[in-house]
């Protein structure tokens, strides 16, 4: 019995900065034809030593390993077979076979230069001939069923191969009557699929710290640099989710046969569609909630500007009044106070200073006092 474990690791910079143009050639020219632009995966083996057993899970043993790299996304693909039937496992040891496999996807890895703490999961599906040497338990609950149909008359002939989805685990029965092409296909779409939920996984768990800073933050004490700095890192968040929307849109409309049909069922058992929805959802809540501190912090500092403006207003009643003081004393006065002079300066040179400066402080003081009780009222 054999096992494919696919491993997503996390991504290492941003997952796709720029978006490569149309590929070249016909649109369609079968089914079988999958144009891939932002899924385009590449493959390279990885340097792990085939070997009869591992110290975590003995009497497994690694077929074969390999990277398929997807921009900043890789997933580690390890083709994994074991000498007992994993129908003869019941429900109570899947717990258990689970974690042996994931042990050894570990032990693997590690061996080949991979931190242990870049392994985000472990995908494990078995591919057996038929579904009875599956054991109760294995999927978890709303697992999604796609038919694979073999290549050929032959195939067609000892029915249909029947791939199952669930979450952690899955299984394509009758994997033994798939082409080698069709095989390849199959794994193609079940490495887009780890590939697109490790993505959206990503963004949800960026976004999520986003939200926890933002609603911890105090508004009265955030200043300016702070909010322009979590503005600017949502704006990245709503940016990622758009070019993930067309990296799930080109698994819908780019591919065909049973790479979109493998896709299409996995991520339909992981809830992706509903996933989705409540993340590009919190994004959305994240951008209102930076608008209203952004205007918070507007209002705060429009209103310190008002504070200024208002106090430079009230100076400049006294500042007028000292300077038509200044003009009246200025130049040449022959006359004394009460003489007969006549003319506003004069009127002024006549009157009390100090009425003057008093009458003055006593306009600002009223204005004051309306202004205070007309924003009480409001």
């Amino acid at each position: 019995m054999r096992f494919a474990l696919l491993i997503p690791l996390r991504p290492q910079g941003h997952a796709r900065a720029n978006l490569p143009g149309p590929a070249d050639g016909p649109v369609w020219t079968s089914r079988h034809i999958s144009r891939a632009q932002i899924l385009k995966h590449a493959w390279s083996d990885l340097p792990v030593p085939v070997h009869a057993g591992s110290p975590t899970a003995p009497g497994f043993t690694v077929e074969t390993a390999s990277m398929c790299r997807v921009g900043a996304h890789s997933v580690a693909c390890l083709d994994v077979s074991i000498g007992e039937s994993l129908g003869m496992v019941d429900p109570q040891g899947v717990a258990a076979m689970e974690s042996r496999l994931t042990d050894l996807a570990v032990e693997t890895l590690g061996g080949s230069g991979i931190d242990p703490a870049a392994i985000l999961w472990v995908g494990r599906y078995a591919l057996v001939d038929s579904a009875d040497q599956i054991p109760a338990g294995w999927y978890s609950e709303n697992a999604q069923q796609a038919v694979l149909p073999p290549d050929g008359p032959a195939g067609a002939s000892r029915g249909d191969c029947v791939l199952t989805a669930s979450w952690g685990n899955g299984s394509v029965a009758g994997w033994g009557m798939l082409s080698e092409d069709q095989r390849r296909q199959t794994l193609d779409g079940l490495v887009d699929a780890q590939i697109i939920w490790a993505e959206l996984d990503r963004i949800g768990d960026d976004s999520a710290l986003v939200t926890a800073e933002l609603v911890s933050a105090q508004p009265s004490r955030m200043r300016r640099r702070e909010l322009v700095t979590a503005r600017r890192r949502i704006h990245t968040l709503a940016n990622a989710a758009l070019l993930h929307e067309v990296a799930f849109d080109e698994s819908l409309m780019g591919f065909q046969g049973l790479r979109r049909t493998t896709t299409a069922a996995a991520l339909e058992a992981w809830g992706y569609q509903t996933m989705a929805e409540r993340v590009h959802a919190r994004i959305g809540k994240l951008e209102d909630l930076a608008a209203r501190l952004h205007e918070r912090l507007e209002g705060r500092y429009q209103s310190l500007v008002e504070v200024v403006l208002f106090g430079l207003g009230l100076l400049t009643i006294v500042d007028i009044v000292l300077s038509v003081i200044s003009t009246a004393y200025s130049g040449s006065v022959t006359a004394f106070p009460d003489e007969g002079s006549a003319g506003f300066f004069a009127a002024v040179r006549n009157s009390n200073m100090d009425l003057m400066m008093g009458g003055s402080a006593a306009l600002i003081l009223v204005t004051v006092l309306a202004l205070t009780l007309r924003k009480g009222r409001k």
